[in-house]
């Protein structure tokens, strides 16, 4: 026997997945956003929590260290597969379409994976502005061809 504590909690899924198809289908990147999320004076614990654990240390002079990390971003916005997700969304309720089409659209984006250095002082706060990201490996193609060059 179906109670409305297990219609409220279906219904609630299903608004909660209903989207999200579109959402990652718009956006350009998916991903840290380094200009936004790191600025100079920043905590090193900061970055890491954003970035992970450095690939690279550096003693530099005076105290200072240089770091590298490494990680990876999904590029590429698909307008057009958005406003096809979302009619079709809006047809079926988002409840046959988004728990396939998510991932699905998450997954179709290039991986692309980045280097990018920074340098502390010896407080642990980054002396640099955000430098340029450094492109190491770049993965594009269908889902399951996927090719990678450096």
């Amino acid at each position: 026997m179906v109670n409305g504590r297990s219609i409220a909690l279906g219904s609630s899924l299903v608004l909660l997945l209903a989207g999200c198809s579109v959402w990652i289908n718009s956006q350009d990147r998916i991903g840290p956003q380094l200009e936004h999320d790191i600025a100079v004076g920043a905590l090193r614990a900061d970055i890491e929590r954003v970035l992970g654990r450095p690939i690279a240390t550096e003693s530099l002079p005076e105290g200072n260290t240089k770091a590298v990390y490494e990680y990876t971003a999904r590029i590429g916005a698909d307008r057009q597969g958005a406003g096809l997700m979302l009619v079709a969304d809006l047809l079926v309720f988002g409840l046959l379409w988004e728990p396939f089409m998510t991932p699905l659209s998450y997954f179709a984006k290039d991986k692309v994976t980045y280097h990018m250095e920074y340098v502390y002082d010896r407080d642990g706060r980054v002396l640099n502005p955000v430098p340029p990201e450094k492109t190491i490996r770049v993965c594009r193609g269908p889902l399951l061809e996927r090719r990678c060059r450096p």
